[in-house]
Formats: C-alpha cells, structure tokens, sequence
C-alpha cells in the first residue's frame, strides 16, 4: 500500500499507468516533488545495479507532482543539464531517492532527482519536463454526486429574444439527452460550428445526446455518436433536425417525433406556418437569420370528452378553485371533512385529479396522517393520474414538497400519471389557468415529467445530472472543465499549454489564517503584463509558476492596524494577481487616492512601474541620453514623462538617428532594451525601486493612452488582445456569474472545521452519528454537543464520547426530545452561554415503512414530523448565532420517492425545501439527500444486511465511510456559497441501448430510471443493430408477434426469470401451477411484481391481482390478457421522454 501524502494523487497517478509504483516500496509524493525507498537487485545481471523499471518509475516522479499541483498535464522531459554518478558499494538491499520539483509557466516544471544505493548515487541535475498534453479523460459512468438542474422546456419555450446555438442545444440536451440530431446543411463551416456547440459531442465530454446523423458531411475527426450518411434511414426519428434547403422540406415529415424541433433557415414561413410554430431566432452560425420551430402535435387544450374525468380539489384560500378548461370537471374543496365525504362515496370511480394546494402551507405537511393517508390511499385506487398545483416560493419551505409525495405514489402504482406543477409569488391568474389546462392535456397525452416550474410564463423541467464539478472540486476525479458557476469560490488564471488559459475554481479556505503583516485584497482589476505574454506564447521554459499577473487594483477587505484600512482602494503588485483575492505584503502596496476606475488605476501603476524598471533600473538614465519606444500605449507615455525626470529625451523621427537605448516588443511577449529582456518583478522589489514608484505614483495625473478593458468572462480574447501592446489590457474581475467554463481543482484545506465554537449535532450518538462527530473532530472540530433522545445509552456511544473527550476536543451528551421546542431552546441556550455556536447537523430519523396503501396516520405522522419539527426548530431557535455550517440529512428517498416510506420520504422533502430557504434569507445551509449506507448507520446497526441486494435491485450505489467523508467534506464547503442547497448521493448510472435499460439480470426495480428527471444519469446510445440491421425484440413486441399459447410460454419464461431474482430462489424452484404465496410473497414483491409487467409490457396488473392470483400461470395469462386489447401503450407514457 503506497501512503500518498495528499489525497487525490492517487487517481491522479493511475492515469500515467497502474504500474508506475509498482518497483517502489515506500512513496510519498506532493507537488513539491517526491521520496520513497526501493528493493536494490539481489543479483547485478548485465551490470545493472539499479532495477531499470525502478529508474524508470522515478524519473516520471516529476510528472506525478506535477499533475498534484493543478492541471492533468501529461508532461515529458525535453532536456537534462547534467548526470552525474558516483560510483561505490551497491550492496546495500534499500535504496533511496529524493525528487525536487519547481513547477513553471505552461504546466511544465524542472526537477532535480538524487538516487541513492548504498554508497552510490545517481543525480539528474536541471531536467526540464514540458507539456506534452493536456490529460483529457472521459468521466466514468459513475458519480458520488449529483445535483437538480431547472431549465427552460425547449418544447414549449417561445419569446422575442434570440438564444445562441450552444444554449439552444443544452435546452435540447436537458429535456432529451437521448437526442437523436438530424443535420441537412450545405455549408460544412455550419456543421463544424454545430458539432463545436454541441456538449458531449468530445470524446473527454460526458455525453448529453445519443446520435447525430449528417447527411454527406465527412466530419474529422468524426465524434463517436457521430454519423454521416447518404439519406436518412428510412426508420429514423429525430428530436431535432437542422435544415438550409428548402427542397427537403418534404422529405423530412416522416422523420419526425411528436415533439419535433426544426432550426431553419432559407425556408420560406408559409411552408412551416402550418405544422410548425415559430418559438425564436437562433444566433451563432455565420448566417443570422436562423430560427427555431416547435411540431404543432399535441393541444394544449383537454379534449372535452377527457373532462368529466376531471375532480379538481382546492383549497379555499386559493384564488383559483376551478379551471375554465375544465369547465365540466366536479369541484371538491380541499377541506378534511369534504375530502373525507368524497372517499366514502366515490367507491373507486376512475377519474383525473387536479390537486390545488393551499397558498401559505401545504396540506401534506399540516393534515393529521389519519385525514391525509385515508385520501392518498383513496388517489392511489381510484386515479388515473394526479395533477399537484402549487403557488411555490422558495422563502416557504412548506409548499416544496408535492414532488417527492407524487414519486412514492407513482412508484406503488405505476401506471398512475403525476406532475407537480408550482408557480411564483407573482405568476398571472391567466397564466395559472393556462398552465393547468396545458398539463393536464399533456399528461394524457403521454407527457411525464414530474416537476414542471412556470415562471415569469416560462415552463421549466427537473433534471439530475452527475456533479463532475464538485467530484473535481472535492479530489475524486481530475480536475476537469466544467459549467458550474465560480461565484463564491476562489478562481485564479493559468495555463494548461501556450495559448491555453484557463480559469481555476475551487472552494474558499474560510479558515486560513492571514499571514501576520499581510492585507488581504478583493482584486477588482487586473494587468495582463509581460510575463504573462511570454508563457502565453511558450517562449520561455525557465519562468517560474508563481501565478499568471502581476499588477492589480483592488479593495481592502480585512482589517489591520497598517495604513491600508477596511475597504481602502489600492495598487499594488504580487504575482499570481490574475485571481479574486490576494494576501499582499504593505511594502507591495500603495493607496489609490484618485477618483477613477480601478482598470485604469491599474493599468497606469503598471507602466509607471515597468517605465521606471527600463529607465532607472535598466538603463541607469543620465541627462543627454536618448531613448526610442517602437511601439505604443501606457508603458511608451509613461516612459516619455520618465525619461524627462531624468533630463533624458525619446527620439520620435524615423531618421538616422541612432538612440542610446532601443526599447522593442518581441513577438515572444517579451520587452526589450538594446535586444535583452527586463527583469521588471526585480526591479520593483529593490528597495530603489519601491521608493521611485511611490513618488511618481503620487505624482501621476493620468494618462491619455486608451486602454482595452476585458471582463473576466472575457478573458481569452484579453490575451490575444495583449500581444499589441504591452501593459495595456486590463481584466476587470466583474461578472463572475457569467464565467461559463472553469477548470474545477481540489486545493486541501488545513481545517475545514472552526475550533473556537461548538457543533450541535443530533442523532450524535447513533451509529452514523458517532462516525460524523468523530470526523468532525479530526477536521478541526474542538467541542461536539450531541443531543439524542436515548442519550448514552450503548456501549458504542460511550465509546466515542471517551474516546473524543480523550483528544484534545470535547464532547458533551444532552438526552432531549429534537421536536420538543422548549426542551431544544433550553439546551441551546446553555450551549451557547460556553461560547459560539458555529455550526448545526440535524440527523434524526425514524422510519415508518408501510404501503402506501395500508398505511396508518400515525406511521405517517412518526415519520414526517420529526424530520420537519426538529429542523424547523433548529432553524428558528440558531437564527441569530454566526453559523459556518447547518447540514440536514435528508435521504435519496426525498429525490427518488421511496416505495413504502411515504412520510419518510416527504419529510426529507422538507429539509431540501429548507435548506433553499434558509439561503433565500442569506443563511447558511446544505441538505444531504444521503444514499444507502452500508457499514454504518441503520442497515447495520440494526444487522439488516439483507436488505442489501434490495438496494441493488432498485439501481442504489451503497456508500461506505470513505464515502460518507468526501461528502461531509463536500457539505462544509459547500456551506460557504449561496448558490447550492442540495447535495444528491447514492444512485447508479446505466447505459441505455437502443432505449433499453443495461443493469443488471438482478436489477428489477430500477422504476426510478424511467422518469425524464433521472435520464441524465444514463448514457444514451443506439447499437449496430439499430443502425438499420433489425434491433433486437423488446418483451412486449415478442409477446404481439406470437400466437396466444406462445405469448403465454414466453411471457411465463420471463416472469419466473424475474422472480428468481426477486425471491432469491433457483428458477427451477418455481412451479406454474403453485401460488406466489407458496414462494414468501410479500407487500412490497407484489409491488415489484406490478412495477415488473408495467415495465415490460406497459399493462397495469395489480397488487391485488398478484395477491390474489391462484397459480403462477393464471397470473401470467392475466397479464397477456391486458397487452392483446391495448397492444401499445401512448408513445412516450410511462417510460423516458422522446
């Protein structure tokens, strides 16, 4: 086992090769370089008394530290100043080797290597290792985290505003990332420039579509999921087709889904207006008039013979208790006795539910479980699908739970049709009505997404996608580029090769400590300089990697006891300023007295200073010299005024004239005196030049030279733009939120857990609470109070409690009630009279699994109200305590909608809607929806690891403690930006082939992989076969090609195949003619056995058919009974979208 001295090097350095240890017996490796131990030879073949592969191994040691450092650059040795050996005695049976490495400019580093065996050594002086590479893996199907995305339904997105192509194809992307893009162009640049756009379309991409089909376009290199082809197939169906010639228009009808996109250009409205709508112009191919057209296939309005169907139950508090549309649809009020009335009389009449939930709190989190459960279980019968309206806000956390309710619904009743449809504060009662009608026209239609968000008029879609972002972030994968936002981490610029800069995010260390004597500065703008010009273009392998910048102007931002007060403008240099934030020596710094900007401020310091640097330091100017600038801006005006201080002059004409000092640009980014390079950075840290720059920036009144001023987001074409002249581009650290791509990187922190305050954690002394306290306690933590209701009442708690109490932190046990609201205001309050209270975690939980269908009030109650009281007690009663962190353990089940945990399930609902309105208030707070933990918690405190190959069956990733860390880690860092909430764990990813689920054989209750909000979580591809060689047969299409007694033989094949599975027992166990009950049949395998036949054959059998069958056979037969009236189902119902 090789001890790494940071974590994440590890998969680091097994991208360079699973064997580069493999020689080495002792290694520790950071990015400052390297040392370790290796096995000397027992015997001196050929004359090797080093093991090659061990020389090998070492000399790519660099490499490795290198890749510790930032970015996954594969670098090689392009030079060695010297070797030098040394000979002696080899005997020894250890030897030892040192790596020292300086990393430089362009992800490159020098590295010295001493080799020691016995007596002798080897010594590698100078190497130099360059880039060869950036190291570009594509993520694994595999994530430990996950994170909700919301935005815009392409499908139904229309207004005045143009929207650029990539944001029109990650629109396209969200709401289908199995696509499949049909391109007709005729100009290849068209193509190249779509294929660009287009995320996934790299092979180091997570894909986020499933095929692109371009008609007699060869596209090098040509993408995996990429196809050129004569014609379309004539069997293909797109979700998206991008056309130019106006003669194909007729030809493509047949190649379209219902709902189909068309992005047009050339072709005349009159031939779309028809079966088209116009939704918006497109921008970003060279041609500008592009547009976007929605397939006219499905109304939006309900059909009038669907209405009688319709119930609407509504609360009176809301201003809408009916729905236009629905004119005829009967009217219940959302009242408990009404409701009551209406389950004792309906007497499992089917019909449509349109649910209008109360405005202030929803009924699911106020109705006692007795009134609520009686009416759930009467929707489970008698629905046939449930439209749940909300007025949602994210400062009401009791109005956000509807989704996870419908889930646990549809997932005990798979054919039952549900959406959550929720409004903003201000949304229109036109707008509402209009909203309503078009989802409940939909649903019938076949439409599935669950949770739809209407905004501003705008419909916007749930999905769930991997978190490659926060793996990077948190030192589980490489640092990787990705989309996320940089507000509210710290970004730096670098260089992952010339001519490749980049913007590195990572989490803000909180709890660093200022260097004593040092200012903390909020960079507001910064100077591209020369240096940064010469590693942009590669010219220089020798500069050193102190970061990419030099010059900046920005404002204070801590407080001391120097002239630079709190919120004071300065100048200043410091290498590495191309970042929001600097800890600068006050000798670096000077006050920025006059009223400009802080670009221009900095741009002006920076030639002042390199003008003084070339003057006074380099030339040692006298009077009578003579100077010649060959280029422009700031730095050529500033050493115009220079030179005149020193009684010098600068020669403007093109004579003969021949100057005393040539001052050039090189192309190389350089600037040079008489042909040799400035040393500017040695210069203004001479005690000389500090004192000169002073009293000409005091001195300075402005300069007229423009500048070119780039925003951060900008700032690839900032460098490009600073090779014209030297010092004068600017970046303005100003609309971070717009930054679209970073490069996410792992910086570990010392602490990441104050030590002068205390946590409160409840549930501390339960099996996954003492591991958490004890983490915390390893992470910085000094005082734990954890409160419990049993309090210390096992040995395993004891245990923790001494062992905690015997390191240098404390911890205290407080036996209380978490939903006793008199009993939590007492402790907290003696909490905080020993001090602050930084943080809070909230880890109660009670189950109370039961069907849905025989569930009780109370089971319902035991379980939703300890989750929502405890947390919102925690909440109210720490509202004016300083916080760092307040975590909440929510479960997957809130995500996902657990079968037979209803109240459960709902009551982690509320902490995620929690933890999004304590940061609307600009509080802190993360809930983590936790997966299933495997080695600690309650499967194994209570020893059901039975339950295990369960979890597998329902596609969730068990999670151990090493895992349980990176996400408590992930969840304190978190803590400290406003724009997450929610941290998902614990699913797996698929494949999906040809619209086929890959899990597998044992995975038969993978009912959550069918609903739109999770298909991100699945790569989408077609196989050969779907390539026009016949695809291979689903169930349900061999069933309808074979005659009835075959079906039946097929069908039973299948069945007992699945239940063999289910129950555990050998497929020949089961006997056609015996009852399931014969086999343990239970609740919740009658529930799989219903999800099973609506999964394979889209027919609905129920739990009670399945209970009540009387032999195996009779129940199959059932199930062919169903499939022969329906055949198919509605394209699209009850699986994936599209």
């Amino acid at each position: 086992m090789i001890p790494a001295a940071r974590p994440g090097t590890a998969p680091k350095s097994q991208i360079l090769g699973q064997n580069l240890f493999a020689k080495l017996k002792v290694l520790e490796i950071g990015p400052e370089g390297s040392t370790g131990q290796f096995d000397g030879l027992a015997d001196h073949q050929e004359h090797y008394y080093i093991d090659p592969l061990v020389l090998i191994s070492i000399l790519q040691l660099p490499t490795v530290s290198v890749l510790e450092r930032s970015l996954p650059t594969m670098s090689m040795i392009s030079s060695i100043e010297s070797v030098a050996v040394s000979e002696g005695s080899y005997d020894s049976r250890v030897g030892q080797f040192t790596v020292e490495v300086r990393p430089t400019y362009s992800g490159g580093a020098q590295s010295t290597i001493d080799v020691n065996l016995g007596n002798a050594a080897i010594v590698f002086s100078n190497m130099h290792f360059g880039v060869d590479h950036l190291i570009e893996q594509a993520p694994a199907l595999k994530s430990l985290y996950f994170k909700p995305v919301m935005l815009p339904d392409i499908s139904t997105l229309a207004g005045s505003e143009p929207i650029s192509l990539p944001e029109c194809l990650e629109l396209l992307t969200h709401k289908w990332p199995m696509s499949d893009i049909g391109i007709s162009l005729k100009s290849d640049e068209n193509v190249k420039t779509l294929l660009m756009s287009l995320s996934g379309a790299r092979p180091t991409e997570r894909p986020r579509f499933r095929s692109i089909h371009i008609l007699g376009k060869a596209v090098k290199p040509s993408p995996e999921r990429v196809r050129v082809v004569d014609d379309f197939d004539a069997v293909a169906k797109f979700h998206m087709l991008f056309l130019d010639d106006p003669l194909r228009l007729g030809q493509i009808k047949n190649h379209l889904r219902s709902k189909s996109l068309l992005c047009v250009r050339g072709i005349p409205e009159s031939s779309l207006s028809e079966r088209f709508k116009m939704a918006f112009q497109v921008t970003g191919f060279k041609e500008d008039d592009w547009t976007l057209w929605q397939l006219n296939a499905m109304s939006t309005e309900p059909r009038p013979e669907t209405c009688g169907n319709a119930i609407v139950f509504a609360c009176p508090d809301q201003p809408i208790s009916s729905i236009e549309s629905l004119s005829a649809a009967k009217c219940v009020p959302l009242l408990r006795d009404r409701v009551r009335e209406f389950c004792g009389q309906n007497n499992g009449k089917r019909y449509d539910a349109v649910v209008i939930d109360s405005i202030n709190k929803s009924i699911i989190t106020t109705w006692a479980g007795a009134d609520l459960v009686l009416w759930l279980q009467e929707l489970l019968v008698s629905a046939n699908s449930i439209i749940w309206v909300t007025q949602q806000s994210s400062r009401n956390p009791y109005t956000n739970v509807a989704g996870t309710l419908l889930r646990t619904l549809q997932s005990e009743q798979p054919t039952l049709q549900v959406t959550w449809l929720s409004f903003g504060d201000t949304e229109e009662k036109s707008v509402v009505q209009a909203s309503i009608a078009s989802a409940y026209s939909t649903l019938n239609q076949g439409e599935n997404d669950v949770r739809i968000e209407v905004n501003d008029s705008q419909r916007r879609i749930l999905r769930y996608l991997p978190d490659d972002g926060l793996s990077a972030a948190t030192g589980l994968i490489l640092p990787m580029a990705v989309t996320d936002s940089i507000a509210g981490k710290n970004y730096e610029l670098a260089l992952s090769a010339a001519h490749q800069p980049v913007i590195l995010a990572s989490h803000i260390d909180v709890l660093r400590e200022r260097e004593h004597d040092k200012v903390k500065v909020s960079v507001e703008a910064s100077v591209i300089d020369i240096e940064d010009l010469v590693a942009f273009n590669g010219t220089d392998k020798g500069l050193s990697a102190a970061g990419l910048g030099t010059f900046f102007a920005g404002r204070v931002i801590s407080e001391t006891d120097s002239e630079f007060r709190y919120e004071s403008q300065v100048v200043g240099w410091q290498k590495g300023a191309h970042c929001n934030q600097l800890e600068v020596s006050p000798p670096c710094l000077r006050i920025c007295d006059r009223t400009t900007t802080a670009a221009i401020a900095a741009a002006e310091f920076a030639a002042i200073a390199t003008a003084l640097c070339i003057v006074d330091g380099v030339a040692r100017a006298r009077a009578g010299d003579t100077f010649k600038v060959n280029f422009g801006g700031n730095v050529k005006e500033a050493i115009q005024r220079t030179v005149t201080d020193f009684g010098a002059t600068v020669i403007e004409s093109q004579g003969d004239a021949v100057a005393d000092f040539v001052i050039d640009f090189a192309e190389s980014g350089s600037l040079l005196v008489n042909k040799a390079p400035i040393q500017v950075e040695k210069y203004i840290e001479s005690q000389r030049g500090s004192i000169r720059i002073s009293q000409a920036w005091e001195a300075n009144s402005g300069f007229a030279s423009s500048l070119q001023l780039f925003e951060l987001p900008d700032y690839r074409e900032a460098f490009q733009a600073a090779r014209q002249e030297p010092y004068s581009t600017v970046l303005v650290h100003l609309n971070v939120n717009d930054v679209r791509q970073s490069v996410a990187v792992y910086r570990k922190a010392k602490q990441i857990l104050a030590s002068d305050g205390a946590y409160i954690v409840i549930g501390g002394l339960g099996g996954l609470g003492r591991y958490v306290c004890s983490w915390m306690v390893a992470n910085g933590a000094k005082r734990i109070v954890a409160i419990s209701r049993n309090g210390l009442s096992s040995q395993e708690a004891e245990d923790t409690f001494a062992a905690i109490n015997a390191s240098d932190a404390s911890m205290e046990a407080i036996q209380a009630d978490a939903c006793d609201r008199e009993a939590m205001a007492t402790a907290i309050a003696k909490i905080r009279l020993a001090g602050p209270i930084k943080g809070v975690i909230n880890m109660a939980m009670l189950l109370g699994d039961a069907p849905m269908a025989v569930m009780t009030g109370g089971q319902w109650d035991r379980a939703l109200r300890l989750k929502i009281d405890s947390s919102w007690i925690l909440h109210e009663e720490t509202l004016k305590d300083p916080l760092d962190i307040f975590i909440m353990f929510s479960s997957i089940a809130s995500v996902l909608g657990n079968r037979n945990q209803g109240g459960y399930n709902v009551g982690n609902t509320f902490l995620n809607a929690l933890a999004s309105y304590r940061r609307s208030l600009g509080l802190t707070a993360i809930s983590i929806a936790l997966g299933a933990m495997t080695d600690i918690g309650v499967l194994h405190d209570l020893g059901r690891q039975d339950l295990l190959p369960t979890l597998s069956r329902s596609g969730l990733s068990p999670l151990r403690k090493e895992d349980l860390a990176k996400i408590m880690e992930a969840a304190v860092l978190e803590s400290h930006r406003s724009e997450r909430s929610l941290i998902v764990t614990g699913l797996e990813m698929f494949e999906r082939v040809d619209g086929k689920l890959m899990g597998s054989q044992d995975q038969t209750q993978l009912y959550w992989t069918e609903l739109p909000e999770f298909s991100h979580l699945q790569a989408h591809r077609l196989s050969e076969a779907k390539e026009g060689h016949g695809a291979m047969l689903s169930l349900r299409e061999q069933l309808q090609n074979s005659s009835e007694r075959d079906a039946h033989a097929v069908l039973l094949e299948a069945f007992l195949a699945f239940l063999s599975q289910l129950l555990g027992f050998n497929r020949e166990s089961f006997h056609p003619a015996l009852p399931l009950a014969m086999y343990g049949l239970d609740s919740l395998s009658a529930v799989s056995c219903q999800y099973w036949f609506y999964r394979e054959l889209g027919v609905d059998v129920s739990v009670a058919e399945v209970f009540n069958a009387p032999t195996i056979s009779h129940l199959v037969a059932l199930a062919c009974g169903k499939l022969a009236p329906t055949k198919l189902v509605a394209e699209g119902k009850g699986g994936l979208p599209g």
